[in-house]
């Protein structure tokens, strides 16, 4: 009889605990608030430090921040690589577009990854984002020439985990990434063919407000524009992590690809479940990964069949 009630309790709290992290049920404020207690001692990290300030020292650390070992990733000179028929996608915005993924995925097929004006084989984790695990974009890679759309597939992957889409309007630090990686692609004569945005799940949690959501994306859209970039941007719909969808966000990203020609809906990552495709509530799972680079494929498929030309 003891054991049946341990066991019952076990589960009772297992599921209990589940729902503390999704809902934000109690106590999830008091361990939260344990937590920056805790941590509000330590050293700062690379990132914390990028923004305590605005100065032009603190923005460099923000732009040089990314997975950066290249000892166990094969080099393939970016002139070898036939441009005819290449697609050539910037990745960028918060943790889920970058290697927080739960597994890693080596593309298979003539995927490549631009770094520091280098390419090499697509492998997680990949050269220029934050994190050191797995990403969606290396599987995306192989379904895009899979189902012939491109011969090939560069992604050039700048994102940054934990970032608000105010870090990313024109006068945000981690605009100046897209600064820098426009700069090294025009070195090396190659164009961007598609800007990939997966952001919004920390403006969620921060409560951002519909009107200054968009305002801040459309600012950073525009930025991007007077760069040169004129390759059209696909919005995901992200704003599920470790709590509810946020409708102002969701709202904010649908209703600027609906208002702009250049702009089209990306993947919809919130239809993906927190419990079987989310291995922390959050990021990713294998399972997630694989669903979330179909989305991304459907999303492609749908631009690519639309007016816009770049």
């Amino acid at each position: 009889m003891k054991k049946v009630l341990f066991g019952t309790l076990v589960i009772l709290a297992f599921f209990y605990g589940a729902a503390v992290g999704r809902y934000k049920m109690f106590p999830y404020q008091v361990i939260k608030q344990a937590k920056h207690s805790l941590t509000a001692v330590a050293a700062p990290s690379r990132f914390e430090l990028a923004h305590s300030d605005a100065s032009r020292d603190q923005q460099i650390v923000s732009i040089d921040l990314g997975y950066s070992d290249i000892s166990q990733k094969q080099e393939i000179p970016c002139g070898t690589i036939d441009m005819t028929n290449t697609m050539v996608a910037l990745t960028f915005g918060q943790s889920n577009a970058t290697n927080e993924g739960e597994t890693r995925y080596s593309s298979g097929k003539s995927v490549y990854n631009f770094y520091e004006g280098k390419c090499y084989r697509a492998a997680d984790p990949l050269l220029g984002a934050t994190g050191g695990k797995g990403s969606v974009w290396t599987r995306l890679g192989d379904m895009i020439i899979d189902s012939e759309l491109y011969s090939n597939v560069i992604f050039v992957s700048i994102g940054v985990s934990g970032t608000s889409m105010s870090q990313w309007k024109q006068e945000g630090d981690s605009f100046q990434r897209i600064v820098k990686i426009k700069s090294q692609l025009d070195q090396e004569n190659i164009r961007l063919t598609h800007l990939l945005w997966h952001q919004g799940e920390g403006d969620a949690e921060m409560g951002t407000k519909k009107h200054d959501y968009m305002t801040m994306l459309a600012d950073m859209i525009d930025g991007i524009r007077r760069l040169g970039i004129n390759a059209p941007l696909y919005v995901a719909i992200a704003t599920r992590c470790k709590g509810p969808i946020n409708a102002d966000i969701q709202e904010a990203q649908m209703e600027l690809a609906a208002e702009r020609d250049d702009v089209f809906m990306g993947a919809n990552t919130d239809t993906l479940s927190d419990m079987d495709d989310r291995y922390d509530f959050c990021h990713f799972s294998d399972s997630g990964l694989q669903k979330h680079a179909l989305l991304w494929l459907q999303s492609i498929q749908d631009g690519r069949s639309s007016e816009y030309t770049r």
